[in-house]
């Protein structure tokens, strides 16, 4: 996971990830938290070597569906200064989806929490 200018301190993963996007996530962030029917799917290797980073939480109500890229690439485009519906333009995604993304990464101050 790369983001632009920050490090992501505080992640939540509210459903399973490929294991190689996972580790990644669970690498570069201080803390992730996930509910408990995520957890109880991770591998072993990665609860044994990561548990310490892991916090059971659950976050009520529908998250997005995008795959993680590219909603880090939504976050870095409007960083940048371009409008959402230019932003809708070129990831190909609803004006609508982007500017709900929008909205709940600045709730969660971006840099302090990512939601995927």
């Amino acid at each position: 996971m790369k983001v632009v200018g920050k490090k992501a301190k505080r992640v939540h993963i509210p459903r399973p990830l490929p294991a190689h996007v996972l580790q990644e996530i669970l690498e570069e962030a201080e803390e992730v938290t996930m509910p408990p029917s995520t957890f109880q799917r991770l591998p072993r290797g990665i609860r044994e070597k990561y548990g310490h980073k892991i916090k059971i939480e659950s976050h009520r109500g529908r998250f997005c569906g995008l795959d993680p890229h590219t909603i880090v690439q939504i976050i870095s485009l409007r960083k940048s200064g371009l409008s959402i519906r230019k932003i809708s333009e070129i990831t190909g995604v609803p004006k609508s989806t982007v500017h709900y993304l929008l909205t709940k990464t600045r709730k969660f101050d971006f840099g302090e929490k990512v939601i995927f």
